[in-house]
């Protein structure tokens, strides 16, 4: 694992590059060195470490500007980190961890604390690029089985009705051409509900990794979430047919967040609450202030999920698919998150397995 791994060493005084050079080349590692931070930055983008050793205390740019600065780009956001110093205070080394660094070794170190720290963080990354790999996996795996069912189903039934009537239109009785188009008409909203939600996700992904277009974002200012929730709810709730099901009690509230973008959480969420409870059984939709949040909890009495599950929810994800073949290939709920967490909300799950599912949103109350 060690021998191509690339080590990058951050620190103004070559004494310590030198030993820190010579330890982990004896280890099989290549190691290459810079001697303050903004070179450190630079060298970062050519040679793309596996693990970076930065000191704290450096001219220019020192060892904290340097891991704030990497934790700010998505591509080294998760680059390994161990900070050196020579001081030990708690306060330096909890700052540090703060910031994001992976280990902290204080100087005088011997060469074993070194390379024991560098293996202990490549081992980590090799645990997280499988925990990728399983994901991406999975992600394949639902892709899959599940898109071309969603896309097929409805054009199937779209063309095969729109067929029937075009065989038999003079013939037809009135009650059948009113099935057929009823049974066109839900297919192909159930494609145009697909194709939204694949945009909507791929527009969400776009604006994560762009900064202006997420300080725009994140611009919009709403007077009053709480209509905005009730409405949104209600008309959801008459679009499967369950409005005596609806339980709603929201407050009014200003919130930083565009009105589009409240709509859709809100409306992905109800859409699930109804999708997986049982006609009869009460679907909830409370939003109150609390300790400077608006929170927003939508409740169902269905089949709820498992931790595991919980967990595991991403686009293309669908738990137990070929149990209840329900519609929908998982896009909801995580464009529901990635929406709250773009807004800067919180966005969490409570479930009971064949109980109840609760998500609460949290965002931070507008001025």
């Amino acid at each position: 694992m060690a021998t191509m791994s690339t080590i990058l060493v951050i620190d103004d005084d070559s004494d310590i590059r030198d030993y820190l050079g010579n330890i982990l080349k004896a280890k099989g590692f290549e190691t290459i060195c810079a001697e303050n931070g903004r070179v450190g930055l630079e060298m970062v983008q050519v040679y793309r470490p596996d693990v970076i050793i930065c000191d704290i205390a450096m001219p220019h740019l020192d060892g904290y500007d340097v891991l704030e600065t990497l934790r700010s780009q998505p591509e080294t956001a998760t680059l390994p980190v161990i900070m050196l110093s020579a001081r030990r205070e708690r306060s330096d080394i909890r700052y540090g961890m703060e910031l994001g660094a992976d280990d902290y070794l204080t100087k005088p170190f011997h060469g074993r604390e070194v390379y024991a720290a560098v293996e202990a963080q490549l081992k980590k990354q090799e645990t997280y690029a499988r925990e990728i790999e399983d994901t991406l996996t999975v992600l394949r795996r639902n892709i899959i089985y599940a898109l071309p069912h969603e896309v097929r189903t409805p054009l199937m039934q779209i063309l095969g009705f729109a067929e029937m009537l075009e065989l038999d239109y003079k013939s037809a009785k009135p009650d059948d051409i009113l099935r057929a188009a009823q049974v066109i008409s839900s297919a192909g909203r159930r494609l145009e509900r697909l194709m939204e939600n694949y945009l909507t996700y791929a527009q969400i992904e776009l604006i994560a990794s762009d900064v202006d277009q997420l300080k725009a974002l994140r611009n919009f200012i709403v007077p009053d979430a709480g209509s905005i929730i009730e409405r949104q709810a209600v008309e959801v709730a008459q679009q499967v047919g369950r409005e005596q099901d609806l339980r709603i009690d929201v407050v009014k509230q200003a919130l930083q967040i565009s009105e589009l973008d409240l709509c859709k959480i809100v409306s992905e969420l109800v859409h699930n609450a109804f999708k997986f409870s049982e006609p009869g059984s009460e679907v909830e939709v409370i939003a109150e202030y609390k300790d400077k949040q608006y929170v927003i909890d939508i409740t169902d009495r269905g089949r709820g999920m498992t931790d595991e599950q919980i967990d595991q929810i991403g686009a293309y994800m669908q738990f137990d698919r070929v149990f209840f073949e329900q519609q929908g290939i998982g896009f909801g709920l995580t464009i529901a998150k990635r929406l709250t967490e773009l807004h800067q909300g919180y966005f969490e799950i409570e479930s009971v397995p064949n109980q109840s599912t609760c998500v609460r949103l949290s965002f931070p109350t507008s001025s």
